[in-house]
């Protein structure tokens, strides 16, 4: 489509048994104006050939390959492919209401907002679903609010796929997705304090699929790794912003909550190493933590 008013990104890799459901949601949406990028990122199942049903069936799907990058680099790909005023994310594996842009679209135009967001349902493995319990409704909110709450993680969670967000943001602010673990939460955060103002709704809008896979056997040493250089990213991006004063306490306070999650991960992963190997791992997350809370020099910080 040309010219179309909102691009709606979906990173896929390996996705066969849910893609079909996803690019169904997407295709029945209200909203006309839009183009669907599907960035496969290296798929080696049969996500590619489902894809290419969709795209024959659907003009304004397109579909860019690439070899296995990461969903943070696939989402970059989409952006720098996207023609769309506001962009949307969307995984592979959940899916969305037939209202979803065309909700997220008018709330962000009544308001002039930069960022729409609404609420989500979460669906478990067994069937059931509900809404998040911890969205903090508040219609309307500058962009500063509403990054100091995506750093609660829980009154605005710091997810890139329940948004649309104005695409200059990205542009003009050179801001691009890492390739690391959490990726999105830091990058949502970044977004938001460039937001002059961002506008939300309690209506749920998106399904995002909580697979069985929990954290106690998925954790490993790549998410304490990544997590940790996630929060060197954001605040070295503080400082570069000579935003340092402002947010050194809601930064902190984030890293509390970072600590806290990396713990409770190395205390209930499933590991061969004995008692003592853990303990180290829990004193490395603390020191680390403790030399992120320092106003750094922007070099690279060599023990994370």
């Amino acid at each position: 489509m040309k010219n179309p008013l909102v691009s709606i990104i979906i990173p896929v890799y390996n996705a066969e048994r849910y893609i079909a459901r996803c690019l169904d949601s997407i295709a029945r949406q209200s909203f006309q104006s839009m183009e669907v990028i599907i960035v496969d990122d290296g798929s080696t199942d049969n996500t590619s050939a489902i894809v290419q049903v969709y795209i024959s069936k659907y003009p304004w799907f397109k579909c860019i390959t690439q070899t296995n990058k990461g969903p943070g680099e696939s989402r970059n790909s989409g952006i720098a492919a996207s023609h769309g005023k506001y962009i949307a994310f969307i995984d592979a594996d959940d899916y969305i209401t037939p209202d979803f842009v065309y909700v997220l679209f008018n709330l962000a135009e009544a308001n002039n907002a930069d960022i729409a967001v609404c609420n989500f349902y979460v669906l478990l493995p067994n069937g059931l679903r509900f809404a998040y319990p911890f969205f903090t409704f508040a219609p309307k909110m500058s962009g500063s609010e509403g990054a100091r709450k995506t750093l609660s993680m829980l009154n605005l969670p710091g997810v890139v796929w329940n948004k649309l967000y104005l695409r200059e943001l990205f542009i003009d602010y050179d801001i691009k997705f890492p390739s690391i673990y959490y990726e999105d939460a830091i990058t949502v955060c970044m977004l938001m304090i460039n937001a002059k103002t961002v506008a939300a709704t309690k209506k749920s809008c998106y399904y995002y699929l909580r697979h069985k896979q929990s954290i106690t056997s998925k954790f490993n040493d790549k998410h304490v790794s990544d997590y940790l250089k996630a929060a060197v990213i954001l605040r070295d991006y503080l400082v570069i912003r000579h935003l340092w004063c402002e947010w050194e306490k809601p930064f902190k306070k984030f890293l509390r909550r970072v600590e806290a999650h990396l713990l409770l991960g190395i205390g209930i992963k499933k590991s061969p190493h004995n008692g003592h190997v853990r303990r180290e791992e829990m004193h490395s997350v603390h020191r680390n933590i403790r030399m992120l809370k320092k106003k750094p020099s922007l070099r690279k910080d060599a023990n994370l």
